[in-house]
């Protein structure tokens, strides 16, 4: 029989093992459909010698760290590729998974074993789900944290990297592989996996699944892969296997761990979660709260364990809780137990004994014991506690305050339920465990606890000591957030061109000049903007303003176009100054249909007026003149008229007045091509940004500015940092993305591209950046800089 390339793959891989034992069959024997699950499989691990497992160790570790080589520098949208791959795998072969998971919940029935971890009965979509949040997130690798310039020509990044090589060890719930995987496979990590033995089948099946969806996606298989059996496990513990490990399960096991390796743990040990009631609680929301944190899943971490309640209350919260909670178990101090069999339901509890305060019982099985105050439940918590999650119900701001900064847990919560201590419900889309340690992550552990940093450092032979000692000066640099960025600050190249610029045209967009959907003027955008540019005109630049907003502006006037509707005046008492009673006329009685584009065309007329006279407002607090051109399209698609409107606005500049452009809405004009000076493929000209295009090639403007909704033009919208460098030939690869238009006008980031590769093509440089201003962003004052902001266009 002939094996394809991946069966090849996974069978050498098995073949190795069994081997180095002296089992190993003949693969021919062994079609991929028979071997992958075959108990013969687990059997050849188990039966191996202790050298054997060391070597196999070895062998599995070699092939990882190979893996991570190449994972680690892979772009986010391979990775993200092998995510939504899997997806579908497990969407196509779930009645396969599920059947394999069936064996293990059988075969764990008739053990007598717990099966509610194992069971992936109604799991399949929240797997799916899971993946879905996960590849959403932005790219974890090649953050930059810290931008820092040590001297001059000497710069300092700390980027984030994957952590190599991890072992994960979990129990017997096989959703918790796919999880790990995903947030392994985002961090460009790579994982072996070690699952309850429970578990076998279906993550043997899950195992192939992911193999195959890193295949699909160009990435190299070995990234995942499993380790079966203890003795597997505890073979790559041995020094420099792995990078990281991580356990989950009790503290005796990551005690053993730890005890038996050096390779740094992390530790996800129990989770003996309290809950405290303070005498300010609000008893209905205690009840709640209470219920939810032990019975919602009582097999999980984040269950609570231990109920700590205020002896001035508790006599009226114990039996409540106790009605509330019929079916379980209750191990009591003595006066918890005096109260509860007192009111009649103390027929479930039992004594306590200090042992019991540090079991996590995983049913619905729990500790009760009254306290004096808070600082004695503290003091319990800190005796007691597992470091997990622990929570205050109480009205009381001083308390809640004491508690958080008290306790030393992961998760010190405020009238939350303890369950909420959880990967999916952070908002991390996955969860590799939980760490109750205080190194390097804390609580859930995301993408975020998958990773390191490394510090690159880019001099110019910049020494210590010698004959010319570096001078520090530590100056953060701004506007860095991504490698890409760095590159942007090594070799600014165009940018280092932009503070020399002497004639700027900006462009602002309706989204920007207008609230959402058009909703009236930004008074404060507006006042930024014209602030930055009166700066520029007085620094001896020379600036013309195209401005969108008028349509938009006057639509808070147009708000009805129904006649039936326009009766300012019922009567000329309403009138501001007192006039002679004329007759009053009704509306038209057949009002006729007024269609979009005159409506636009009304909106215009009135929002020109509006927006003007803010502008001239605005412009004149800075001593700044400004004056309006209403321009028409066809004025530009024929170079006389064209060229003729630029005189104009040179000479305006000429006098240090303000040009402030835009397109004519309130008149309707024929379309035309124009006389060819302008190839309306290359430039349509069809609104303020193809406008900008136009008259900024025809000025020869130094910089033109696009102030946009965004940042910049994203190469990946689930990742939006944007591009800092965009050339012609970034345009010709069509990986481009252009998102929805802004509610408030006609352009688009497409428009603005398509303007910016026009301007591009005759030499003209262009910026596009995130003219949503606030009073402390200068986004046009930094671009002119030189600073890293938007995206540049060469």
């Amino acid at each position: 029989m002939q094996l394809s390339r991946r069966s090849l793959t996974r069978a050498s891989r098995i073949a190795v093992c069994a081997a180095r034992s002296g089992t190993c069959p003949s693969l021919a024997q062994h079609p991929r459909q028979s071997w992958a699950r075959s108990p013969a499989r687990h059997r050849s691990v188990r039966l191996m010698s202790a050298s054997s497992q060391s070597d196999a160790a070895s062998v599995q570790s070699r092939r990882a760290r190979a893996a991570f080589a190449k994972l680690a520098t892979t772009n986010l949208d391979q990775r993200n590729a092998c995510l939504s791959e899997l997806e579908n795998i497990l969407r196509a072969r779930e009645s396969q998974i599920l059947a394999a998971n069936a064996k293990d919940v059988r075969n764990a029935e008739q053990a007598g074993e717990p099966t509610g971890r194992l069971d992936l009965t109604g799991k399949m979509e929240s797997l799916c789900s899971g993946l879905q949040t996960v590849r959403a997130m932005e790219d974890p690798l090649g953050s930059v944290s810290i931008a820092r310039e040590l001297s001059d020509g000497l710069k300092l990044f700390r980027v984030s990297t994957p952590l190599g090589v991890l072992l994960i060890i979990f129990e017997a719930r096989p959703d918790a592989a796919v999880q790990i995987f995903s947030l392994a496979v985002k961090t460009g990590n790579a994982v072996i996996l070690k699952g309850g033995k429970e578990a076998t089948e279906t993550l043997t099946v899950l195992e192939e699944a992911m193999r195959e969806a890193l295949a699909a996606a160009g990435l190299p298989e070995d990234s995942v892969q499993l380790a079966i059996g203890r003795e597997a496990a505890n073979a790559l513990l041995q020094p420099g296997l792995c990078d990281l490990i991580i356990p989950r399960g009790s503290n005796e096991l990551v005690r053993q761990i730890q005890a038996n390796t050096t390779t740094p743990v992390m530790g996800h040990a129990d989770g003996i979660c309290h809950v405290y009631v303070d005498p300010t609680a609000d008893f209905e929301m205690a009840r709640r709260v209470i219920v939810d944190s032990k019975t919602q899943y009582p097999q999980a971490c984040n269950a609570m364990e231990t109920l700590l309640v205020n002896k001035s209350v508790a006599d009226k919260v114990l039996p409540m809780i106790a009605e509330a909670l019929p079916d379980s178990t209750l191990k009591c101090c003595s006066s918890s137990l005096e109260i509860l069999r007192s009111s009649g339901v103390g027929s479930r509890a039992s004594e306590a004994q200090e042992s019991d305060y540090r079991t996590e019982w995983g049913d619905l099985t729990f500790c009760i014991r009254v306290v004096e105050d808070l600082e004695q439940a503290i003091d319990h918590i800190r005796a007691f506690g597992s470091s997990h999650t622990d929570s205050i119900l109480t009205s009381d701001t001083v308390s809640a305050d004491r508690f958080t900064s008290a306790v030393d847990s992961a998760g010190a919560y405020v009238n939350a339920s303890t369950r909420f201590a959880d990967g999916f419900r952070y908002g991390f889309g996955a969860e590799v465990g939980i760490s109750t340690g205080k190194m390097h992550a804390r609580g859930p552990v995301g993408l975020e606890g998958l990773l390191s940093y490394k510090y690159q450092v880019y001099g110019n032979g910049h020494t210590v000591g010698g004959e010319c000692p570096t001078v520090l000066n530590h100056k953060e640099i701004e506007k860095v957030s991504s490698a890409s960025d760095i590159r942007a600050v090594l070799d600014p190249g165009a940018r280092a061109e932009l503070p020399a610029a002497r004639r700027i045209l900006v462009k602002v967009g309706s989204g920007v000049v207008t609230r959402s959907e058009g909703g009236g003027v930004a008074l404060a955008r507006l006042a930024t903007l014209v602030e930055q540019l009166a700066h520029l005109v007085q620094s001896g630049r020379e600036v013309v303003l195209v401005s969108s907003g008028g349509v938009a502006a006057g639509k808070r006037v147009i708000a009805d176009p129904n006649p039936h509707h326009i009766n300012k005046f019922a009567s000329s008492s309403s009138l501001p100054i007192p006039s002679v009673p004329i007759q009053q006329l009704d509306p038209r009685v057949t009002p006729r249909e007024e269609d979009q584009a005159e409506v636009k065309r009304w909106a215009s007329a009135t929002g020109q007026s509006k927006l003007m006279a803010l502008y001239d407002h605005l412009f004149g607090v800075y001593d700044t003149n400004v004056a309006q051109l209403l321009i028409s399209i066809p004025d530009l698609q024929f170079a006389h008229s064209r060229k003729a409107t630029c005189r104009t606005i040179e000479g305006l500049m000429s006098q240090g007045i303000i040009p402030i452009v835009n397109e004519n809405d309130a008149i309707c004009t024929d379309r035309t091509d124009g006389d060819g000076s302008i190839d309306p493929n290359e430039l349509p000209i069809t609104d303020n940004d193809s406008i900008a295009a136009a008259i900024a090639v025809e000025l020869k403007c130094d910089l033109v500015v696009l102030l946009s909704e965004v940042d910049g033009v994203y190469a990946d919208p689930q990742n939006p940092v944007p591009m800092s460098v965009l050339t012609t030939a970034d345009l010709e690869d069509g990986g481009i993305v252009f998102g929805a238009k802004s509610g408030a006008g006609r352009g688009g980031m497409e428009s603005k591209v398509l303007a910016s590769r026009y301007m591009m093509k005759n030499g003209v440089k262009s910026v596009i950046a995130n003219g949503i201003l606030t009073r402390t962003t200068r986004t046009i004052l930094d671009v002119v800089q030189g600073k890293n902001v938007g995206t540049l266009f060469v």
